[in-house]
């Protein structure tokens, strides 16, 4: 209705006010005052078609003037517009003088209208209430003169205080023109006319007033009574509650032409000004009785944005925002009855330019069509505009427009800068139907092959159509190029490796009430990520110069998001699947992990938790064995990163088949992290799992040694160390328990306490090496190669705390309450306050070693006193060759980097005393005889040899000085009064495993014997004096081993 507004006023205000006049004077030719009245109404029905009511008064003056005086003229609508008034006039007033009558010519001195209200309504189907009156007018005309052969002169017509109002029925929207005033010069016709149009215009709904002044010249054609006008000027001020305070006026100022006879109206070097923004263009109408047709040119200057924003707006975050410096306008327009159209459309911000055209069909659901390509767009210089501290609502996205939005197009741009990425050549066709909104688009990036997306958007309302609803689904696809995806190789985490990206994201209608948050759209969100990455590495920097590593030649990581029941306003939580894999890696040949179970982010600001996600996986290590190559975990993951909290329940770790469980959480992140929680591995064989790491078997005396290992305990670390309390265990059956803290983890110092049960060090001594074929041919004992000591390990560990074993056995020899205390610190170690029980016996030792680079040097110091000497002689020799009460004193050092070498260089004293005691060499095996009928004769009695015979000895007393791992006998004296005296000198080598040692026993009546022993140690040679008497003398009482007596070496 409102692109037929000016034409209509001026139409209906020429043809009612000429046909009243007309029929005015007709009727003036009747004196008779009350047929005037009804030839005045008659008339007036007859011309206009309607119901014409007088409801005032109607007076005729004669002289001087002819004067026509009408008050309360009522016009009725029109059939089909209901029964409403249509006009109604409070007062018309024609005066004509009388004189010129009689030369046939009318002169009116004035024609005056005051207080007119009239009614423009355009109904559903879009017809006027007054087209009858325009179409009779235009049809029809009058002639040169409203009566034959006279001539028509107008002095003045006055229109004052009139008010109309245009109803649109189809929009339901009123529009007010109030308080108009016309007025004019001498209307002749074929002459110029001067005349002036002011009004007030007011659209309520949109609290809009303007104040609308239009002068110029008109003429009447004579032929067909039609109008031209020319010099005519139109200006409009626009104010009203629309405006924001203190704002000026909007000012419109134009030269107007109209042409009444074809029904054009062209708007020439117009001139707009509004908020400070300059305008100016031609417009021109085509015939406006064959329809809409308006086309120009609009040029809108250059203007400053942010100045415009910082007076009217001064709300807006203006301060940071480095454009809206400049922008202008400028575009060929043409308007028809089908729509508009904006073509070599040029728009400017800064250094932005966007060209291209832009139109649309229909004015009530009006359909675009567009294309649109602009240069590069730098975004971030005004992103602060967006970050005004409050949440973005559903009413900043005004759904309802794009509801109603119909249309199709494209858009390019050279590039698209945010957040400093940019993406270059973007490509953006929109089709929008009642079907909803489709976007697809295309993109190039830095460090891609391709990138495009797509999304589909179904905006509608509720039943009752007062709210919103939205549904949507999108997708977008990335394919990089070689050097891979560069957004993802970021510091601390670079994630290489060309490969291919997919978004997916749905959301399932919604209702979007305007004063909602828009971000609750993720409550309904359903999300999808895939990334397959050909070969490349992921990197994590720890700190400058340290990176952890993960190669593949395949990587594929896939991730979900769903909703979940619950509206909660903090925190978006979704059920979250996620699931990696890679393969053909260097050091990691393979890893899958799975996580899956509730997210929750916080809506505002940086916080996520979980109460449980379940973690599944399995790694295969290239460190790893074939045979054991998979390492799987699995547990519950919880965590809360405002309160700086990990928890893992359940967690279950398989390696090298063993199974480790335990629960764990963690506290604080940063510096100041602390764990705590508990650590249980079940059954596992140390001995396998050797075998599995290193390829090969470790041989043990007994071969069930190192076969089951259990191991429990809680434990808390923070940043200075860990604790292991309540640790208890077993080792092949031996029960252990003890409590152990650490200071630091890099090399830490271990403090502890550990108590076991019974401990039997040779169970794990690897066996004895066996002799080849050769060398039992030539009766010869292998040597072992010597065995490097573990000397960066020694000098690496820290340690600080208390060993207590039940029993202790090493070398056969087996202790019982032992315990010491043992640190070590920087190479130097020490085995102090060891005490313990040797059969009977008490044991103290103390034994300390400092590790080189090269070499361990040890100082051995023991003390055994009162202990029984047989039980230790039959542990060792499974013989009780020796019985007595025992002192044993040690003070050995040495150095070396090997166990031989630690032989060959020990030095120092060693000594024994024995007392009360008895010894048997010989005869544990020999049965039981009788004694020959000669040797009867002369004991006088026939008698069984006792096999357990003994031979008691008062003390016995040895001290040796030690060299290079020789012993040196400085003293040996066997005192068994009054049989036998015994003293011996000599040596015996550890490292060269030989023995020569001769002691001399004098008997009581027998001369003198010398035992020599010499050879292997292991298995010495032993020389006896011949002779028959003395020989059984000598075995009687000594009864000297014919065995090996490997023992001695055991012992050291």
């Amino acid at each position: 209705m409102a692109r037929r507004f000016a034409l209509i006023l001026v139409e209906c205000f020429v043809a009612l006010i000429l046909i009243i006049a007309a029929v005015l004077f007709a009727a003036s030719y009747y004196i008779d005052t009350t047929e005037f009245r009804d030839l005045f109404t008659d008339t007036l029905k007859t011309a206009l078609k309607r119901d014409v009511e007088l409801v005032g008064d109607l007076d005729i003056a004669i002289w001087p003037t002819l004067a026509l005086e009408v008050s309360g003229l009522d016009v009725h609508e029109a059939s089909g517009f209901g029964e409403g008034i249509a006009a109604h006039f409070d007062d018309i007033s024609v005066m004509v003088r009388v004189i010129p009558l009689f030369s046939r010519l009318i002169e009116v001195e004035s024609i005056v209208v005051d207080g007119f209200k009239g009614v423009v309504v355009q109904n559903a189907e879009g017809h006027f209430n007054w087209e009858s009156v325009l179409v009779r007018e235009s049809q029809s005309g009058l002639a040169s003169s409203p009566l034959p052969g006279w001539e028509f002169f107008v002095q003045s017509v006055e229109i004052l205080g009139a008010e109309i109002l245009l109803k649109d029925e189809k929009e339901k929207t009123e529009y007010t023109l109030s308080g108009i005033d016309l007025r004019t010069g001498s209307i002749r016709f074929g002459e110029d006319v001067p005349y002036s149009v002011s009004s007030q215009f007011a659209w309520a709904d949109k609290e809009i007033v303007s104040d609308l002044v239009l002068k110029g010249l008109v003429r009447l054609v004579p032929v067909g009574m039609g109008l031209s006008f020319k010099d005519t000027n139109f200006q409009a001020s626009l104010y009203g509650g629309i405006l924001p305070e203190n704002v000026a006026p909007g000012v419109i100022v134009a030269k107007v032409g109209l042409d009444l006879d074809k029904r054009t109206v062209s708007l020439n070097d117009f001139e707009a000004r509004f908020f400070g923004i300059r305008a100016e263009g031609n417009l021109k109408s085509g015939d406006l009785r064959k329809g809409l047709d308006i086309s120009g040119h609009v040029t809108v200057h250059p203007f400053s944005p942010v100045d415009l924003l910082t007076r009217y707006a001064p709300h807006l975050p203006l301060k940071d925002v480095e454009g809206l410096k400049s922008s202008a306008l400028a575009t060929f327009v043409r308007v028809t009855e089908e729509g508009a159209l904006f073509e070599n459309l040029v728009f400017t911000l800064d250094d932005v330019t966007v060209r291209g055209q832009l139109g649309f069909k229909g004015y009530r659901k009006p359909v675009f069509d567009f294309s649109l390509r602009g240069n590069t767009i730098d975004f971030d210089r005004y992103l602060p505009l967006f970050r005004t501290g409050t949440p973005f609502i559903w009413d900043d996205f005004h759904l309802p427009f794009f509801r109603a939005f119909r249309g199709k197009g494209m858009i390019r741009a050279d590039g698209f800068e945010i957040l400093e990425t940019l993406v270059s050549d973007i490509r953006l066709n929109v089709d929008a139907t009642d079907d909803g909104i489709t976007l697809d688009a295309g993109a190039i990036r830095e460090g891609m092959g391709s990138l495009g997306g797509n999304m589909k958007i179904n905006i509608g309302s509720t039943g009752d159509g007062t709210v919103p609803t939205l549904a949507l689904a999108a997708g977008i696809d990335a394919e990089s190029q070689k050097q891979g995806f560069t957004f993802l190789q970021q510091a601390p985490l670079d994630i290489g490796g060309a490969g291919k990206l997919r978004l997916k994201a749905t959301v399932s209608k919604m209702q979007c009430p305007p004063e909602d948050r828009s971000i609750f759209i993720l409550r309904h969100l359903f999300g999808t990520m895939s990334l397959a990455l050909d070969q490349g590495a992921a990197r994590f920097a720890k700190r400058a110069g340290e990176s952890l590593e993960l190669q593949y030649s395949k990587a594929d990581l896939e991730v979900q998001v769903s909703p979940v029941a619950g509206n909660s306003d903090v925190f978006w939580e979704s059920n979250l699947a996620a699931n990696l894999k890679t393969r053909g890696g260097k050091d990691i040949e393979s890893l899958n992990v799975t996580v899956s179970g509730p997210f929750a982010m916080a809506i505002d600001g940086d916080h996520v938790k979980s109460s449980g996600l379940a973690v599944n996986g399995h790694i295969s290590p290239s460190l790893l064995p074939k045979e054991a190559k998979r390492l799987t975990a699995g547990g519950t993951v919880g965590f809360d990163s405002k309160a700086a909290t990990v928890e893992i329940q359940d967690a279950v770790i398989q390696a090298l088949e063993t199974t480790v469980g335990g629960n764990v959480k963690l506290s604080g992140f940063g510096k100041n992290v602390t764990a705590q929680g508990n650590i249980a591995i079940s059954q596992a064989d140390p001995k396998r799992i050797i075998y599995l790491l290193a390829g090969k078997s470790i041989a043990t005396k007994d071969a069930d040694a190192l076969k089951n290992v259990s191991v429990e305990s809680q434990f808390a670390a923070d940043e200075q160390g860990f604790t292991l309390s309540e640790f208890s265990g077993e080792l092949d059956g031996m029960p252990l328990k003890g409590h152990v803290v650490g200071t630091g983890y890099v090399q830490p110092m271990l403090a502890f306490s550990l108590a076991a049960g019974s401990f039997d060090l040779d169970r794990y001594l690897p066996p004895r090496k066996q002799p080849s074929l050769s060398e039992l041919r030539e009766g010869t004992v292998p040597k072992s190669e010597p065995v490097d000591l573990p000397l960066k390990f020694l000098r690496y560990l820290k340690l600080n705390g208390k060993i207590a074993v039940n029993s202790f056995t090493l070398a056969k020899i087996r202790s019982e309450s032992l315990s010491g205390i043992v640190k070590a610190n920087e190479g130097i170690i020490t085995i102090s306050d060891i005490k313990g029980k040797l059969h009977g016996g008490t044991l103290n030792a103390d034994l300390k070693g400092k590790a080189e680079v090269s070499e361990l040097a040890t100082h051995l110091l023991l003390n055994v006193d009162n202990m029984q000497v047989g039980p230790l002689m039959g542990e060792m020799a499974e013989r009780e060759y020796v019985r007595g009460e025992t002192d044993l004193k040690l003070d050995l050092r040495s150095k070396g980097g090997t166990d031989d070498a630690i032989l060959e260089n020990l030095l120092g004293l060693a000594s024994l005393r024995v007392v009360n005691g008895s010894f048997k060499f010989t005869g544990y095996d020999a049965p039981q005889q009788k004694v020959s009928n000669a040797r009867s004769k002369q004991i006088g009695q026939q008698t069984i040899s006792r096999t357990d015979h003994r031979t008691a000895f008062q003390k016995v007393v040895a001290n040796f000085t030690v060299q290079k791992g020789i012993f040196n006998m400085n003293k040996f004296r066997l005192e068994a009064p009054p049989v036998l005296q015994a003293y011996g000198e000599g040596s015996f080598s550890l490292p060269a495993n030989s023995i020569n040692v001769s002691i001399r026993n004098d008997f009581v009546a027998v001369p003198s014997v010398t035992l020599r022993l010499t050879g292997k140690l292991t298995d010495p040679k032993v020389d006896i004096p011949t002779g028959r008497i003395l020989n059984d003398t000598v075995f009687n009482i000594l009864s000297l081993p014919q065995k090996s007596f490997e023992f001695l070496r055991d012992l050291f």
